[in-house]
């Protein structure tokens, strides 16, 4: 009898079938073991490319309001210029600025003697007729005669009855230096020509350097050396470059998105967009600047973009590559070796510890790398409840391992109580609808010291094919507080902004309250004085990041605007000495003492000491008794035969500020030599903000 047969026998087969089962079920895992970190450096990629051009677009931002300020502060500069010139040949008709050039050249000259700062020269005064002509400058004498400037665009554009207030002109090279500049030009006003009120009779502009102005942006750019800062006119013409060829005639293209949004009226604007200059890809940022059709840009090379975010990654791969290289290879070995399971159950078993000595390592490589990252991760079996937290989640949430099980319970209980039914609400919401694969959940955990964290899970549900079922659900964690830190020091900050603006507003307000109504054209000198004056407060504010400023500071920035520049060499001309202690006063204190000197300086120049040559005031303080008292003391002006009869508008702001508003007293005496004005204000009032 034959016992040989062809068919294996029953324990054979199963043990088969198992091991092809074994092998088949190893062929899916090994694809999604390798897929996992795969996935986790092309998200930190992913994440990594967006906080890149985040933070280059904040950059951008920043750089350009930084330069639409530095802008305003120039033009600033040069239309007080301007109106300095402007009230030198006030009520003077042309033919008499042609006989006194010589005088009014040097007039002009001392007016424009202070630098615009930032590394600028003071301005070129110009003044021309209503034809063209050159009358009188502050930089050349004698001014060029007949001939015509008519090819100037400043000469052209103020002539319309719709003509703006000022007009900002394109680059030219100048006749007389060969240098590059852009000017500044406004009608002339109070002319002695007979002229109809509104008629045209001329202007006066004042000129920059383009040089300069290159340098002032160069000195503002940012650490990359492919930043390119610019000041554009509204029609997308260049004025001033901080790098590339020369500005003359370069404008934006046609078809810039910029040049779009600029005529839109947008006052500020991102964009990516393709340099008119020299065809590069660019992300931009402009900010208008503020009382001019002038808008400042700053830009980055796209490239230069993507070679930083290259930097990072490489930074990230050099962790997370190695890893899933071992994984890929690892993968490749054990399908390979699989195919042999057939020959030798034992040679089977050698590769599988051969295999498990490789993945131990492997998982060793990826704690490095979560470690490195500071990624915790966990694995949540939903089906039989077993929870898995690495070392890394543990120190991230705050538990003790020698104390705290993993499960789901355990999860709950970590969680501030204020945000515990919300989370789990979420995850329960997320784990029962078959169509949510993803997980993601902020939240704080309680400290001892009463303070709170905030940590970011994200995870994965791994659900069944047919039913949708939840079966598992993988993620990390990470510790996200000083993110959240910073969102709410933005917050705080854009609170702090809207209370300074409503603090200027009502200051604005009332300026315009107490200023003249009858009179337009000094209801308009006095807003704008104040307004001014406001301005230079409000600068220096801003410089000490609102927390005070120093009386001394105040002082001279506020009188500044109505007296020659220090080391004058006009030996007659009106001067301003202050002198007092360190005092450091509070910003509502400021904007009232600036307030103060302003109408005292106004009222000086046009009926006190800093009306005449020769002419004195001496401001000094002193802290005395709980009090900060001031002192306002006019020599060498006209002399004073009897106190004024009517009580001005100047007085009314006085009272109303120092006496109202900061609970002081103001004292002013008319003796002969000139007003004496003596002011108190509390030492507790001081510092109010």
């Amino acid at each position: 009898m034959d016992f040989t047969s062809a068919e294996p026998i029953p324990s054979q087969a199963r043990a088969t079938r198992r091991r092809q089962l074994a092998g088949g079920s190893l062929r899916l895992l090994l694809p999604a073991v390798v897929l996992l970190p795969l996935a986790m450096n092309a998200a930190a990629a992913y994440l990594s490319w967006r906080q890149t051009w985040a933070e280059a677009a904040a950059e951008m931002t920043r750089t350009a309001e930084a330069a639409a300020e530095y802008a305003r502060r120039v033009f600033d500069g040069m239309m007080l210029r301007i109106d300095r010139a402007d009230d030198i040949l006030a009520g003077l008709d042309d033919d008499t600025i042609r006989r006194r050039e010589p005088e009014l050249h040097e007039a002009l000259d001392r007016a424009s003697t202070t630098s615009l700062g930032m590394g600028h020269r003071p301005p070129y005064i110009f003044v021309f007729d209503r034809d063209a002509f050159p009358l009188v400058s502050g930089n050349l004498y004698p001014v060029p005669r007949g001939r015509a400037f008519t090819h100037r665009e400043f000469n052209q554009a103020l002539r319309g009855d719709d003509a703006p207030g000022l007009h900002i002109s394109p680059v030219y090279i100048g006749s007389v230096n060969g240098q590059p500049f852009f000017s500044v030009t406004r009608r002339r006003v109070r002319t002695g020509n007979g002229l109809p009120p509104g008629a045209y009779d001329g202007v006066i502009n004042a000129s920059v350097n383009v040089n300069e102005a290159n340098a002032g942006l160069r000195r503002l750019a940012g650490p990359q050396p492919s930043d390119l800062l610019a000041l554009i006119r509204e029609d997308g013409l260049f004025l001033a470059r901080s790098a590339g060829p020369p500005v003359t005639d370069l404008r934006l293209r046609d078809d810039d998105t910029m040049l779009a949004a600029m005529q839109r009226g947008e006052i500020r604007a991102l964009r990516h967009l393709r340099s008119g200059g020299d065809d590069t890809r660019r992300l931009g940022a402009f900010r208008r600047v503020d009382g001019y059709p002038v808008f400042a840009t700053a830009a980055r090379d796209e490239e230069a973009v993507i070679a930083q975010w290259r930097r990072t990654v490489a930074g990230q791969l050099a962790v997370g590559l190695p890893a899933t290289l071992a994984l890929l290879g690892l993968s490749f070995l054990v399908l390979r070796r699989n195919r042999d399971l057939a020959t030798s159950h034992a040679e089977l078993e050698a590769r599988v510890a051969q295999r498990t000595a490789a993945l131990a390592e492997s998982e060793a490589r990826l704690r490095l790398a979560q470690e490195a990252g500071g990624v915790g991760l966990w694995d949540w079996d939903i089906r039989t409840g077993h929870v898995f937290w690495s070392d890394r989640y543990f120190r991230v949430m705050g538990l003790d391992p020698n104390q705290v099980r993993p499960s789901y319970e355990s999860f709950l209980a970590a969680i501030d109580p204020q945000d515990r039914a919300q989370v789990q609400a979420n995850l329960e919401a997320a784990r029962a609808n078959p169509d949510a694969y993803t997980y993601r959940e902020e939240f704080r955990l309680p400290q001892p010291d009463g303070s709170s964290r905030w940590i970011l899970e994200q995870g994965e549900f791994l659900r069944a094919p047919l039913t949708g079922e939840a079966l598992r659900l993988v993620g990390v964690c990470l510790d996200v507080t000083e993110r959240r830190r910073s969102e709410e020091r933005l917050r705080l900050l854009a609170r702090e902004v809207d209370h300074r603006a409503k603090n200027a507003l009502a200051v604005v307000q009332a300026a315009v309250r107490l200023a003249p109504k009858e009179d337009a054209a000094g209801f308009t000198r006095a807003i704008e004085g104040r307004v001014m004056s406001l301005a230079r407060v409000h600068n220096l504010l801003a410089e000490g990041r609102w927390a005070g400023a120093d009386l001394r500071e105040l002082a001279a920035s506020e009188l500044s605007a109505f007296i020659l520049a220090a080391g004058d060499s006009e030996a007659t001309a009106p001067r301003v000495e202050a002198q007092g202690p360190a005092v450091q006063v509070g910003p509502a204190v400021a904007q009232a003492v600036c307030m103060v000197l302003h109408e005292l300086a106004t009222n000086a120049v046009k009926y006190g000491a800093l009306s005449a040559a020769g002419g004195l005031v001496r401001l000094s303080w002193e802290v005395a008794q709980g009090d900060l008292r001031l002192r306002w003391a006019e020599t060498g002006g006209p002399p004073i035969t009897a106190p004024p009869q009517r009580r001005g508008f100047g007085s009314r702001v006085l009272t109303g500020t120092i006496q109202s508003q900061l609970g002081g007293t103001v004292r002013q005496d008319w003796e002969p030599t000139g007003l004496v004005c003596r002011i108190s204000i509390p030492l507790s009032r001081l510092t109010q903000g």
